[in-house]
């Protein structure tokens, strides 16, 4: 049974942006007026195809930017995603060699200031600083493989670089927002993509109380969170968050799980972009109405466009034209901004 009208939006990252308009992802980086305009462009092309209206512009730095605040070493390829080239800290027992310079010293910083001013020049939106969560960037400054192993024998020091990262982030943030004349923020978030590689009692243990320290240091009425991975098994632990908004949980997670677990949080959920991509058109309805029967009522049920994920315009508009169906004539669309 139809339990009410759901919002319906599309996520497409910068690859996809820049595949579409036909710009160098380096480039997009590195030019502030050409990653706006890029957006302009993509925007209304993915927008006219799913006749939805275009979400607002984002100030975009890449998914490894947090990693590199922190001293790694960055690979920015001309037509890919940048990318952890190197980390800083090369054995957990020299904790005293890692050392984040100070945010009005920080180049890196510095750099992003800079870019994002001249985005709020172009487009009067006041980027402010999304952490990448200390977990995933720990294992970028210490190296993945590394940082597991030593969360099995030294779990003690691992703790100590996830309290460092994110007191050195709380720092760059306070200071991001002071230099643009950012007051009060209604939104804080988080994306910390990792943490599904341990085990629930250790995330607990040693990574939690670091992401409550993160939205206790901004107090804001929405408290919005993402891991792309199957969180089915850190549900509880989660709830300690408090979110008000889980932004684009994956299609692995058992939503009806979720939905107890994060009571009154809205709930953005991405469709299995494998069943869109590659099923004909009554499978792709099968699929989509499950998941509106599950969710409903008014959450909302995204579509991932990133280049990878090769999902067509043409698909994306049979989901779009489901879910316009199951509104009885209405597409209601996601408020958040990011949804490029």
């Amino acid at each position: 049974m139809n339990s009410g009208p759901v919002d319906f939006n599309y996520l497409a990252e910068e690859i996809k942006l820049c595949e579409l308009t036909g710009v160098k992802v380096k480039d997009f980086y590195d030019d502030i007026g050409l990653m706006v305009d890029a957006q302009k462009k993509a925007v209304k092309i993915i927008s006219d195809a799913l006749e939805i209206p275009p979400p607002n512009f984002l100030f975009c730095c890449g998914h490894v930017k947090t990693a590199e605040v922190m001293g790694c070493s960055i690979f920015y390829p001309e037509n890919d995603e940048p990318s952890v080239r190197k980390g800083t800290l090369n054995n957990i027992n020299r904790m005293k060699d890692f050392k984040v310079p100070h945010s009005e010293d920080n180049p890196v910083i510095k750099d992003l200031l800079t870019k994002a001013k001249r985005f709020y020049e172009l487009t009067g939106i006041k980027d402010t600083v999304t952490f990448e969560g200390p977990f995933t960037v720990a294992g970028f400054v210490r190296g993945q493989t590394d940082f597991f192993l030593d969360i099995k024998d030294n779990p003690r020091l691992c703790e100590e670089l996830i309290s460092r990262i994110t007191g050195a982030a709380i720092e760059w943030k306070k200071y991001h927002d002071s230099e643009l004349g950012i007051t009060d923020n209604e939104t804080i978030a988080l994306i910390d993509d990792s943490i599904t590689n341990i085990a629930p009692e250790t995330f607990e243990k040693i990574v939690l109380p670091h992401l409550l320290q993160w939205y206790e240091a901004f107090p804001a009425p929405k408290r919005h969170f993402h891991c792309c991975g199957n969180i089915d098994n850190f549900l509880a632990p989660l709830k300690k968050l408090q979110l008000t908004t889980y932004d684009y949980m994956g299609e692995m997670v058992d939503l009806e799980k979720a939905k107890e677990a994060f009571k009154g949080a809205y709930i953005s959920r991405l469709l299995d972009f494998r069943i869109i991509r590659d099923k004909n058109k009554d499978d792709i309805t099968k699929y989509i109405i499950k998941e509106l029967e599950t969710g409903s009522k008014g959450n909302n049920f995204g579509v991932c466009l990133e280049a990878q994920r090769g999902v067509p315009l043409s698909k994306a508009r049979t989901v779009r034209d489901i879910i316009f169906d199951w509104n009885g004539g209405k597409i209601n669309t996601f408020d958040k901004s990011s949804g490029i």
